[in-house]
């Protein structure tokens, strides 16, 4: 250990004082990121496991929620999830997890039960474009494609599609 951090470290009467430091430092960080914040991007089934009341949370202070399924087969294929799910506003599953979380592989039937439990779902097709339904009512979106390497194409179509999503009524698209 260096000669300063000891000294900084000599300065504190109880070594759990530092420890309790940071904790409080990181509690004002986290209120100050939920007072600001106005949408929660949840990256993957695995985190509404291990943080149970992330929806709760993030809805008591009014935020909207967006969840991108991402595939662990121990939770997509669960009993539980849409359950674990409930309150999350726009749910952005490419088409191999919307099959294994609907046990539909025909793209206008899984949006359409994707549909029942979340206000919006965005399927990402890969080379076959993207669907978005909400509120019940159904909007292709076909693209022309070239195949590339896709590393990240997921995120950067979340990125993307949640930016708009933010900042225009999706009354006028559905």
């Amino acid at each position: 250990m260096r000669q300063a951090n000891k000294d900084r470290l000599a300065h504190l009467p109880n070594p759990q004082i530092g420890s309790q430091l940071k904790r409080l430092r990181c509690a004002a960080e986290e209120a100050r990121v939920w007072e600001e914040a106005r949408h929660l991007r949840i990256a993957e089934f695995a985190t509404l496991y291990e943080i149970r009341d992330l929806i709760a949370r993030a809805k008591e202070r009014g935020l909207t929620i967006s969840l991108d399924p991402s595939w662990v087969a121990a939770l997509i294929y669960g009993r539980g999830l849409l359950r674990a799910c409930e309150g999350v506003d726009l749910v952005l599953p490419n088409l191999e997890e919307a099959n294994a979380i609907t046990g539909n592989a025909f793209v206008q039937a899984a949006s359409r039960q994707l549909s029942a439990a979340f206000p919006t779902a965005a399927l990402r097709g890969s080379a076959r474009g993207a669907r978005m339904i909400s509120r019940g009512r159904g909007v292709p979106a076909d693209v022309e494609s070239y195949r590339l390497n896709t590393a990240g194409a997921g995120d950067t179509f979340n990125a993307g599609f949640i930016h708009v999503w933010l900042s225009v009524s999706m009354t006028k698209f559905a």
